[in-house]
C-alpha cells in the first residue's frame, strides 16, 4: 500500500495544481460549481470485489472493448483525470468499449460512501469497483499489469486479454489504442 500512496503523491507533486487532465483529454472539471452538476442518467454503482472478483467481472465483458481506470480517491491526479475517462466511455460506449473504474486503495473500503458520492458526481454510470483483498493480493495485480503510477489505464481486447497498460499517455496515444483495438 505503501508504494501505490508514493506512486500517488509523487504524481500529485509533479503534476501540482494544473487544470490540465495530465491525459490531452478536454472534460468537465472533476470539481463543479454549485449547482452545475450534471444530472446523472443512469443509477451509478460501486461493487466491493477481491482481485479475484475483478476478473470474473472483467470476464463477463468479453465482447467488448475494456478500459480499466485504476485509481483511488486519495490520489489528486486521478481524480482530475476521471473527468477524462467519463467522457472517454461516452464517446466510444456506442462503439463496443466498456470503461470499468477501479479503486485500488483497500484502505477506501472505509470511505466506500465518500467514493461513491464521487462516482455520482461523475456521472460514472459503467461498472466500478473498490477493492476489499490482502495489500499481496492487490501488489501482485498492480504488478502484473503494471499500473503505477496512478492513474493507470489498462486495456483488454474484445477476447478479454490483457492488451496493455498506459500511465502517463497523451490523449492521442489513448484514443489510438482504443481504435486500433476496435479495429480488430
Amino acid at each position: 500500500m505503501t508504494r501505490r500512496i508514493l506512486a500517488g503523491l509523487a504524481l500529485a507533486t509533479v503534476t501540482g495544481c494544473e487544470t490540465k487532465t495530465g491525459n490531452g483529454l478536454t472534460a468537465p472539471a472533476a470539481t463543479t460549481q454549485r449547482g452545475s452538476s450534471p444530472a446523472p442518467t443512469e443509477a451509478v454503482t460501486l461493487r466491493e470485489v477481491t482481485v479475484e472478483g475483478f476478473q470474473k467481472a472483467l470476464a463477463e465483458q468479453k465482447g467488448k472493448v475494456v478500459l480499466v481506470d485504476v485509481w483511488f480517491l486519495g490520489c489528486a491526479p486521478c481524480v482530475k483525470k476521471f473527468p477524462s475517462f467519463v467522457a472517454l466511455h461516452a464517446k466510444y460506449a456506442g462503439e463496443g468499449v466498456t470503461g470499468m473504474s477501479l479503486d485500488i486503495m483497500v484502505s477506501e473500503v472505509a470511505k466506500k460512501e465518500r467514493v461513491q458520492e464521487f462516482l455520482a458526481k461523475q456521472n460514472a454510470t459503467f461498472p466500478n469497483f473498490i477493492l476489499n483483498d490482502t495489500e499481496a493480493a492487490v501488489d501482485a495485480w498492480m504488478d502484473r499489469y503494471q499500473t503505477i503510477p496512478t492513474p493507470a489505464l489498462v486495456i483488454y481486447n474484445r477476447n478479454g486479454e490483457y492488451v496493455k497498460t498506459l500511465t502517463e499517455a497523451t490523449a492521442e496515444q489513448i484514443e489510438a489504442a482504443v481504435k486500433e483495438q476496435l479495429a480488430k
